[in-house]
C-alpha cells in the first residue's frame, strides 16, 4: 500500500479510501488515483475530463 502510494503521490489513508470505494483492480485504483491527485492539485476541470 504505501508502494503504491508513493507510486501515485497520494498517502495510504487515501489509498484505503480509494480501496474502499473502488475495490482492489489495479487499474481502477491508478486512474482514481490519478484523478484524486489532479484534484488535490486544483484542476478539478481536467480531473472531470479524465485526462
Amino acid at each position: 500500500m504505501e508502494h503504491f502510494a508513493r507510486e501515485n503521490g497520494i498517502t495510504p489513508k487515501q489509498v484505503r479510501e480509494l480501496i474502499k470505494a473502488t475495490g482492489n483492480d489495479r487499474a481502477a485504483l491508478t486512474a482514481s488515483a490519478k484523478q484524486l491527485k489532479t484534484v488535490l492539485q486544483g484542476d478539478p476541470l481536467r480531473a472531470s475530463r479524465g485526462n
